[in-house]
């Protein structure tokens, strides 16, 4: 295959977005729609950043323009729909360098300028990057971020910890009034960091390069900077990636000017732009492997090594890539047979030595040991994540409400279908089960909520890596990527809109467009903020229902539902045009 052909699966001239493109907009005006709709997309993005310092964390909730945000969202959103539609049949460059095409600059050029508007805004809502911060600090004193929870560090002083890593770090924040407000503002201070190794590296780096006397803002600004690096990294990962299988790479749009992903990682800085990267230049290493006989077998085994340690890295970032196992390692077995034994090993050994590393001691202070110093374990703060937190969930929702009994019978959800004594059964199995052998758990019946949708998940991960397709080996590794995070997100107890960003780069590749619009309605989430704040504890109108239960239990259904709907009304449509067809 020479640069510039599509192999089977990929070569899709006909779908829906190229033809509602092709069909609106005349080729000769497409330039000047695009760089319309880029306009009218930073009109909103400056609004935004505007707009954001109503969200200082000094602000009251109450004065908050959350349903304006949201409303201004939505209508860069609809720019965005369109703007993909504009740039999804057009050319693939024949020698596959993706920087040759005008339209793909231009795209890549103001993704930058959104991304830089963005940058010097406040955090809205969200404001995970203050524990980033923190972590960093604590990290460049020479200890580890696994080691004390925020709220020990509030409460530590130098009289009763003195010589101890928590005196230290007390001491860090009483002299460094802005490392002080940081600490103050860290969400969920009571639990200990959740973030795996490769995010700390980067955020000790970050540390390292800024003073811990500089003001909140600009170490904020600074931090969403380097994560920021990591996302522009990532549009032109995509973009090459594009081009390498004759696609046209203005299609990173898709990415690069998602109204979500300007939210979450230029305006609030979420880390998960790290993992994002790491994962495509894992897959930019995996799709460089060939069976064609172009490559030598040395040259597979080198890109499958360095796709290994990418990918161990990602992981090390953040947990998610590693439900990608089963559909990675079916393409490596089909290109390269038993070999594909070395970078499988590879991966799971790095990724095992730096995240299963064996729990810490106390520290030994002058010949003694400290027994107020706590020891380290990497995964505490995970075992509290996967264990206890949800939020803006509908399918495990719906499953954790229909096995457990809630103490007040008039918090029930409208959904629940299980009768009550079947429930606390259920219940009181599971709290039988997981209350033995050591073993204690805040809510059985959410943990084996969490044992039951995640083997849900192994089953659909392990479906899309066995099942029969006549796809191009390539087609099928990166659609079967998109659907087991997809798949992901789905279950997910958390389900953070910004979590759909690991699954978005891929999402061009997938063979049903309804998946361009989940962050659209992804972003729904936040309406919960201001259904909060309006009526925290009184009744949301007629309904008898506060704010957060009536996002809870009626909104996340219009978030997540329609999506469904849409997906199983489509692949209905298809379904009847194949078989009308194969009658034919």
């Amino acid at each position: 295959m020479t640069p510039g052909e599509t192999e089977k699966g990929f070569d899709d001239p006909d779908s829906l977005p190229g033809r509602l493109g092709d069909r609106w907009f005349p080729p000769s005006s497409k330039r000047s729609w695009l760089t319309l709709l880029a306009i009218l997309q930073l009109t909103i993005v400056c609004v935004i950043a505007f707009l954001s310092e109503r969200f200082a964390p000094e602000t009251s909730f109450e004065t908050r323009p959350v349903f304006l945000f949201v409303g201004l969202m939505t209508a860069g959103f609809g720019f965005y729909l369109l703007s993909l539609l504009l740039v999804w049949n057009g050319s693939a460059n024949s020698t596959g360098k993706w920087w040759n095409q005008p339209a793909t600059l231009s795209v890549l050029v103001w993704a930058i300028v959104f991304r830089a508007v963005l940058l010097f805004s406040e955090p809205i809502q969200e404001i995970d990057i203050y524990r980033y911060i923190w972590d960093g600090r604590v990290t460049v004193q020479g200890i580890s971020p696994y080691r004390h929870a925020p709220a020990d560090v509030m409460a530590a002083s130098g009289e009763n910890q003195a010589g101890s890593s928590l005196e230290r770090l007390a001491k860090l924040k009483d002299e460094a009034p802005p490392i002080g407000t940081i600490l103050a503002r860290v969400h969920f201070p009571e639990v200990r960091t959740i973030y795996p190794p490769a995010s700390q590296l980067v955020f000790a780096g970050v540390a390292l390069a800024t003073s811990p006397q500089a003001s909140v803002r600009s170490q904020i600004r600074i931090m969403k900077a380097v994560l920021l690096l990591f996302d522009v990294g990532s549009i032109c990962l995509l973009m090459a990636i594009l081009a390498s299988l004759g696609l046209p790479p203005a299609r990173a749009l898709a990415y690069a000017w998602c109204p979500l992903v300007l939210k979450e990682f230029a305006n609030s800085g979420h880390l998960d732009s790290i993992a994002v990267f790491l994962v495509l230049l894992t897959f930019r290493f995996l799709l460089s492997i060939r069976s064609d006989g172009t490559r030598s077998d040395r040259e597979n085994q080198g890109s499958s090594i360095l796709a290994a340690v990418a990918w161990s890295a990602a992981t090390l970032a953040k947990l998610y890539p590693a439900v990608l196992v089963p559909v990675i390692g079916r393409y490596l077995f089909a290109r390269m047979g038993r070999r594909a034994l070395v970078p499988l090993t590879l991966y799971l050994l790095l990724t095992a030595a730096f995240l299963l590393a064996p729990r810490s001691t106390p520290e030994k202070e002058s010949g003694r040991s400290d027994v107020s110093e706590a020891g380290e374990n990497r995964l505490e703060g995970a075992q509290v994540f996967f264990g206890e937190w949800e939020i803006n969930d509908l399918v495990f929702m719906f499953t954790y409400e229909n096995l457990r009994v809630r103490r007040n019978p008039a918090d029930t959800p409208w959904f629940v279908i299980v009768p009550k004594s079947l429930r606390r059964g259920i219940s009181d199995f599971f709290a039988k089960t997981f209350d033995r052998d050591g073993v204690r758990s805040s809510s059985p019946s959410f943990v084996a909520n969490q044992l039951l949708v995640g083997g849900l998940l192994l089953v659909l991960c392990g479906w899309l890596a066995l099942r029969r397709s006549p796809i191009d080996e390539r087609a099928r590794l990166l659609q079967g990527t998109f659907l087991s995070l997809a798949c992901l997100w789905y279950l997910s107890a958390t389900q953070n809109p910004w979590y759909w960003t690991w699954a978005l780069p891929f999402a061009v590749f997938a063979r049903n467009p309804t998946w361009l619009l989940v962050p659209g309605f992804a972003m729904i989430y936040y309406l919960r903020f201001g259904l909060i704040y309006k009526f925290e504890s009184g009744a949301f109108w007629t309904l008898g229902l506060s704010g957060q239960r009536f996002f809870d239990e009626g909104l996340v259904w219009l978030e997540h539902l329609p999506i469904g709907l849409l997906l199983f009304g489509s692949w209905l449509i298809r379904r009847r045009f194949e078989l009308r067809k194969a009658v034919r």
